[in-house]
């Protein structure tokens, strides 16, 4: 009962947060309809009527693009590591916008003073740029180019992807002059655009793929259609849209990408999973695919429903109602169905637990406790109730005291950061991969290959951190300080057969202070000795 309580209270809770912040009013039960999605395609380019629609239409496409351009001409890292300090957003989308500005001034064209703006240059002017970058790539755009799944989605995609190519054959060409903030708009596309931040961060783990190279580009299309999942969710139209609704959607979108460092999440995102998948020999082609299709799998997950009983207790008896509660930020670890009934099975909970994406909060009884990793964007864990010894209690928390964990990211990257990634870091390279040679070449003599990827403590740094719900008079509140002593004994006998036995043993034989003094004697070392050989 636990684990459902604590998702479906927590997610009640920052739903309702999330409508208090917004600008409209409605029921628990018109949430869903009140935000529904408005990320997608709609009308037809060929109708000028629709001349709005199709323009945001377009934007979505643009917005979600893979563009190959845009990620070879722009990287928010390579700004960075040139100006040699962490620059503001201000200052590196000026520095992109320039550099777009003089890129597009020769496909431009004159314009003609004093026509009428049209905004359509926006997504047109990317056409001209990939264009310019590689005549090939129209080959992708017209064949390779995955969008939705569904029937009338596939037809209404077809129609805007047309458009695009009869831009691209210059059948189609914008009848005013670009907007003032072209150069802005783009570049801010090409710093947080979700499809051009997903083909940056792939390529990092590829560094050999050409940026146009088609799987490379279908793999980043794949992660940014999970994205766009994520962003059609009613919770993140609410949250995004907070009071106002002046602004259009597809550009609180980009804002929102820009404000999280959507492409340094997701550099951190790949560089993971390229471990935690196993992927250390696979081919360019087969680790690009496999990663996009894991982080396609943790965005896909759908909001699941509970549905607890509400008695009403009567004159002549009872009548029983479920009541239908979302599920979303928080998650319980195990198979769940949405509002349709289907199942999402536990194994694509982990992946979305383990993914900077939601669900933020996992509970779960004790078959989450052993055998299983929580650590990748986790290093905080809350008992509900301790157990009875203090094997099952390593056991809880090894599950997000692990390699790489994010505690052990966070201290690397707080104490190296930027200043280690200049002059060492060049486009293509993955830049965590650089941040971890840094600090193994930067470890003490006396440490171990357990320091950096297993244990990376620094003062006041992050660390695994363990939240005990003690309430005064109950058991928790006076096992915890026997579970304290008994887990300093299970660490010097950590690796010793029959394990109880030997702690009941010593818990008679050896005090706390005792065993405080002679763990340095007594434990028993994992680390290797020696030096390693070189390979």
């Amino acid at each position: 009962m636990v684990p459902d309580a604590i998702s479906a209270l927590v997610s009640y809770a920052v739903e309702q947060h999330i409508v208090a912040q917004s600008n409209q009013e409605c029921t628990y039960a018109e949430f869903p309809d009140a935000f529904r999605s408005i990320l997608r395609l709609s009308g037809d380019p060929s109708q000028p009527a629709l001349a709005s629609r199709n323009h945001s239409s377009h934007m979505v496409l643009a917005l979600f693009f893979p563009s190959a351009a845009l990620a070879t001409l722009v990287d928010p890292l390579e700004v960075a590591c040139t100006a040699g300090t962490c620059p503001t957003w201000a200052d590196v989308r000026a520095a992109a916008a320039q550099r777009l500005r003089e890129r597009l001034r020769p496909l431009l064209g004159p314009q003609a003073p004093g026509t009428a703006v049209d905004k359509d240059w926006y997504w047109r002017a990317i056409i001209l740029l990939e264009r310019a970058l590689d005549p090939t790539g129209r080959e992708w755009c017209a064949r390779k180019w995955p969008w939705g799944k569904k029937d009338d989605e596939g037809v209404v995609f077809e129609r805007f992807r047309q458009s695009w190519l009869r831009t691209w054959d210059n059948a189609e060409q914008c009848t005013g002059r670009p907007p003032d903030d072209l150069c802005e708009v783009l570049a801010t596309l090409a710093l947080a655009g979700p499809g051009v931040c997903a083909l940056r961060a792939l390529r990092r783990i590829a560094p050999d793929m050409a940026a146009a190279q088609n799987t490379l580009r279908t793999a980043a299309a794949h992660v940014a259609e999970g994205l766009l999942t994520l962003f059609n969710t009613p919770q993140a139209r609410a949250f995004l849209e907070g009071r106002s609704t002046r602004t259009a959607y597809w550009r609180r979108v980009l804002t929102s990408s820009a404000q999280g460092n959507l492409q340094a999440l997701l550099d951190e995102q790949v560089h993971v999973l390229r471990e935690t998948c196993g992927l250390f020999d696979a081919s360019a082609e087969t680790r690009v695919q496999r990663i996009a299709e894991e982080i396609q799998t943790a965005l896909s997950i759908r909001t699941s429903t509970l549905r607890p009983d509400d008695i009403h207790v009567r004159t002549r008896g009872t009548k029983t109602e479920d009541i239908p509660i979302r599920c979303h930020y928080a998650l319980r670890f195990g198979d769940l169905r949405d509002a349709e009934n289907n199942v999402s099975r536990k194994e694509v909970v982990r992946t979305a637990f383990n993914s900077p994406f939601w669900p933020f909060v996992l509970a779960s009884t004790s078959v989450g406790q052993e055998g299983l990793d929580f650590h990748v964007w986790c290093h905080s864990l809350t008992h509900w109730n301790l157990p009875a010894n203090p094997v099952d209690l390593e056991q809880r928390e090894g599950r997000v005291q692990r390699y790489k964990g994010l505690a052990v990211r966070r201290n690397i990257a707080a104490t190296f950061g930027l200043k280690a990634l200049a002059g060492r870091w060049h486009p293509g390279d993955d830049p965590w991969r650089i941040l971890f040679e840094v600090a193994r070449a930067n470890r003490s003599a006396d440490d171990s290959d357990l320091v950096p990827y297993w244990i990376y403590e620094t003062e006041n740094g992050a660390m695994v951190e363990r939240r005990i719900l003690a309430a005064p008079f109950s058991r928790n509140a006076g096992r915890y300080h026997r579970l304290q002593q008994g887990l300093a004994r299970y660490r010097l006998v950590f690796g010793q057969p029959r394990q109880e036995d030997l702690l009941e043993c010593l818990a008679g034989r050896i005090s706390e202070e005792e065993a405080a003094t002679r763990v340095e004697r007594l434990r028993i070392r994992l680390e290797p000795t020696g030096t390693p050989p070189k390979k």
